[in-house]
């Protein structure tokens, strides 16, 4: 394989697994809020947006932290095509 496909099957299973983090996240903290907080609680509006908050929050740190891992550990600079390319300078350097 070259590359470019190597770099596509990583996108998509890059993508699949932060589906799958936030919505773990998400279901541990509901899981949570479900088990210590009261169902007729006036602030449930609330702690759904901070669950919701929460796991985009805590997906993005875990993510970032796992690519900056697997990326040292498998030397993926060497075996992906570059997603973007820096511009070209003006005076001709890149």
């Amino acid at each position: 394989m070259n590359k470019k496909v190597n770099t596509a099957i990583f996108i998509v299973l890059a993508t699949v697994v932060n589906i799958i983090l936030m919505v773990t996240i998400f279901l541990i903290m509901l899981l949570l809020f479900g088990r210590f907080i009261k169902e007729e609680s006036s602030y449930t509006i609330l702690f759904m947006m901070f669950i919701f908050l929460c796991s985009i929050g805590g997906t993005f740190f875990l993510y970032n932290n796992l690519i900056k891992w697997a990326t040292k550990k498998f030397n993926l600079e060497e075996k992906l095509h570059p997603i973007f390319k820096g511009r070209p300078r003006r005076d001709g350097r890149q």
